[in-house]
Protein backbone atom coordinates (compact mmCIF):
# COMPACT_ATOMS: atom_id res chain seq x y z
CA UNK A 1 0.00 0.00 0.00
CA UNK A 2 2.77 2.42 0.69
CA UNK A 3 4.69 1.74 -2.64
CA UNK A 4 1.51 2.84 -4.42
CA UNK A 5 0.93 6.13 -2.05
CA UNK A 6 4.71 6.40 -3.01
CA UNK A 7 4.18 6.05 -6.43
CA UNK A 8 0.96 8.40 -6.62
CA UNK A 9 2.56 11.00 -5.37
CA UNK A 10 5.03 12.31 -7.90
CA UNK A 11 2.29 11.56 -10.60
CA UNK A 12 0.01 14.25 -8.51
CA UNK A 13 2.89 16.47 -8.17
CA UNK A 14 3.23 16.41 -11.87
CA UNK A 15 -0.43 17.04 -12.24
CA UNK A 16 -0.91 19.85 -9.81
CA UNK A 17 2.30 21.58 -11.04
CA UNK A 18 0.97 21.39 -14.83
CA UNK A 19 -2.46 22.69 -13.38
CA UNK A 20 -0.59 25.27 -12.13
CA UNK A 21 1.14 26.06 -15.17
CA UNK A 22 -2.08 26.03 -16.91
CA UNK A 23 -4.20 28.27 -14.76
CA UNK A 24 -0.98 31.11 -14.92
CA UNK A 25 -1.23 30.80 -18.60
CA UNK A 26 -4.88 31.21 -19.03
CA UNK A 27 -5.05 34.25 -16.48
CA UNK A 28 -1.83 35.92 -18.10
CA UNK A 29 -4.08 35.54 -21.63
CA UNK A 30 -6.86 36.40 -20.17
CA UNK A 31 -5.66 39.73 -18.29
CA UNK A 32 -6.99 43.02 -18.91
CA UNK A 33 -5.52 45.49 -21.47
CA UNK A 34 -4.18 48.72 -19.48
CA UNK A 35 -5.27 50.89 -21.96
CA UNK A 36 -6.45 54.41 -21.09
CA UNK A 37 -9.56 55.44 -23.06
CA UNK A 38 -11.88 57.75 -21.10
CA UNK A 39 -14.11 60.67 -22.05
CA UNK A 40 -14.54 63.74 -19.63
CA UNK A 41 -16.88 67.04 -20.04
CA UNK A 42 -18.74 69.79 -18.26
CA UNK A 43 -21.40 72.56 -19.33
CA UNK A 44 -20.92 74.85 -19.24
CA UNK A 45 -17.45 75.64 -18.17
CA UNK A 46 -14.19 77.24 -19.58
CA UNK A 47 -11.43 74.21 -18.58
CA UNK A 48 -12.45 70.64 -18.12
CA UNK A 49 -9.63 68.39 -16.65
CA UNK A 50 -9.77 64.17 -17.34
CA UNK A 51 -9.06 62.23 -14.51
CA UNK A 52 -5.07 61.31 -13.18
CA UNK A 53 -4.13 58.15 -15.46
CA UNK A 54 -1.75 57.05 -17.63
CA UNK A 55 -2.00 58.92 -21.09
CA UNK A 56 -0.24 59.94 -23.83
CA UNK A 57 -2.85 62.13 -26.52
CA UNK A 58 -5.99 64.12 -25.36
CA UNK A 59 -8.88 65.44 -27.98
CA UNK A 60 -10.82 68.97 -27.09
CA UNK A 61 -13.68 70.04 -28.77
CA UNK A 62 -16.58 72.84 -27.58
CA UNK A 63 -20.06 71.57 -29.04
CA UNK A 64 -20.64 75.23 -28.43
CA UNK A 65 -18.89 76.21 -31.68
CA UNK A 66 -15.93 78.25 -29.84
CA UNK A 67 -12.19 77.90 -30.07
CA UNK A 68 -10.89 74.95 -27.90
CA UNK A 69 -7.21 73.86 -26.77
CA UNK A 70 -6.22 70.17 -26.02
CA UNK A 71 -3.44 69.99 -23.32
CA UNK A 72 -1.00 66.93 -22.20
CA UNK A 73 -0.06 67.51 -18.42
CA UNK A 74 2.53 65.35 -16.77
CA UNK A 75 1.71 64.89 -12.93
CA UNK A 76 4.85 65.86 -11.02
CA UNK A 77 3.91 65.29 -8.18
CA UNK A 78 3.14 67.70 -4.94
CA UNK A 79 0.85 69.57 -6.86
CA UNK A 80 3.29 70.31 -9.66
CA UNK A 81 2.33 70.02 -13.60
CA UNK A 82 4.46 70.07 -16.65
CA UNK A 83 3.01 70.81 -20.19
CA UNK A 84 3.37 67.98 -22.68
CA UNK A 85 1.78 69.13 -25.56
CA UNK A 86 -0.79 72.19 -26.24
CA UNK A 87 -2.87 72.22 -29.64
CA UNK A 88 -5.65 74.41 -30.45
CA UNK A 89 -8.48 74.41 -33.10
CA UNK A 90 -10.36 77.09 -33.87
CA UNK A 91 -14.53 77.71 -34.38
CA UNK A 92 -15.87 73.86 -33.45
CA UNK A 93 -12.86 71.87 -34.87
CA UNK A 94 -11.40 69.20 -32.46
CA UNK A 95 -8.18 70.16 -31.27
CA UNK A 96 -5.41 66.91 -30.46
CA UNK A 97 -2.61 67.16 -28.41
CA UNK A 98 -0.32 64.24 -28.37
CA UNK A 99 2.53 63.73 -26.31
CA UNK A 100 5.63 61.89 -27.29
CA UNK A 101 5.55 58.97 -24.78
CA UNK A 102 2.78 57.78 -22.00
CA UNK A 103 2.77 59.98 -18.85
CA UNK A 104 0.83 59.80 -15.64
CA UNK A 105 -1.42 63.25 -15.66
CA UNK A 106 -4.69 64.01 -17.31
CA UNK A 107 -6.43 66.08 -20.27
CA UNK A 108 -7.30 69.24 -20.05
CA UNK A 109 -10.18 70.65 -22.78
CA UNK A 110 -9.80 74.46 -22.74
CA UNK A 111 -12.22 77.22 -24.41
CA UNK A 112 -10.42 80.06 -26.17
CA UNK A 113 -13.04 82.38 -26.87
CA UNK A 114 -15.93 81.72 -24.17
CA UNK A 115 -17.12 78.64 -22.51
CA UNK A 116 -19.51 76.30 -23.45
CA UNK A 117 -20.10 72.47 -23.51
CA UNK A 118 -16.79 71.33 -23.44
CA UNK A 119 -16.03 67.52 -23.97
CA UNK A 120 -12.32 65.55 -24.10
CA UNK A 121 -10.81 62.05 -24.44
CA UNK A 122 -7.70 61.01 -23.38
CA UNK A 123 -5.91 57.79 -24.06
CA UNK A 124 -2.82 55.90 -24.18
CA UNK A 125 -3.23 54.36 -27.49
CA UNK A 126 -0.48 54.26 -30.57
CA UNK A 127 -0.72 57.88 -31.63
CA UNK A 128 -3.37 60.82 -32.43
CA UNK A 129 -5.85 59.37 -34.59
Amino acid sequence: MTELILRLQPRRLLIVVGLVAICATAGFVAAPALATNEYYECNPCTIANGPENFIKNNFGINHSNGGICAIVWRNDGGGKYTNMETKCKALGGTAEACAGSEVYGHGEASSVEFGGYLRGRQDNLAGCK
